[in-house]
């Protein structure tokens, strides 16, 4: 999701100024009464178009929609989670299905910020994983294949940032998706031990989920940042948000 978000976000660019490679036919106006409900219809018409054929290799994104990343490392260290886990040849599916229900910006004293609900209704991911690591006094020291679905993934985004010579820097980021049904499959050599690992994953992902989830996103936020500011740089604020 570090990626397809600021794709999401940066298409805002693209909805809102007056010259789009896209066959819009929304143009939003910040100081319009509807601006809010106006890029809302500006992105659901763009997001379609805009996934079907993605091609951005100078992030080395060629599809977003089966999406393959090739390598992830993260480290746990919390009171009662320690150790690391490496997710590798990853492949994730359902992130083009991502739906937008509410817009909302604010522009004061040059601090722009930018909010959106959004929800993904599954996504599935499958690749290899080898973890290291305690959790409590349960001892966790695998590699194998794992398979992932997530459904009813939502949460409001925050971009914000000041805008300097006309151009809209993204300085901080927000985002801490729920999560409605969480299920593990994993595989590896050992039968019985890949089981255990199953049960005790899919059993209490309710209770270690909170502490992955904030250092996580805590950790991604600076490398979120300087992925957006990417796109955002590419055009001027009046441009995107004229």
């Amino acid at each position: 999701m570090l990626y397809v978000l600021s794709i999401f976000h940066a298409i805002f660019a693209l909805c809102s100024a007056e010259e789009s490679d896209l066959p819009l036919t929304v143009t939003c106006k910040r100081n319009s009464d509807d601006y809010s409900a106006c890029l809302k219809q500006a992105i659901e018409e763009a997001w379609p178009r805009f996934v079907a054929d993605i091609r951005l290799p100078e992030f080395d994104i060629l599809l977003l929609d089966p999406f393959f990343h090739k390598y992830y490392k993260f480290v746990m260290n919390s009171d009662n989670m320690h150790g690391e886990l490496i997710l590798s040849n990853n492949i994730i599916i359902g992130l083009s299905k991502l739906r937008i229900s509410n817009v909302k910006t604010h522009f004061l004293d040059e601090v722009f910020r930018l909010e959106t609900d959004i929800n993904i209704p599954t996504i599935s991911s499958k690749g290899s994983v080898k973890i290291n690591g305690n959790f409590n006094l349960f001892r966790i020291a695998n590699e194998g294949y794992y398979s992932l679905i997530l459904e009813d993934v939502s949460g409001t985004t925050n971009f914000t940032g000041h805008v300097i010579n006309d151009t809209w820097i993204v300085e901080h980021f927000y985002f801490v998706p729920s999560i409605g049904k969480f299920k593990l499959y994993y595989d590896d050599v050992d039968k019985k031990k890949a089981i255990t690992v199953v049960n005790f994953v899919n059993t209490n992902w309710l209770r270690f989920y909170p502490v992955i989830r904030s250092s996580l996103f805590d950790r991604i936020e600076l490398l979120l940042i300087d992925f957006a500011n990417k796109f955002f740089s590419k055009v001027p604020f009046s441009e995107i948000f004229p």
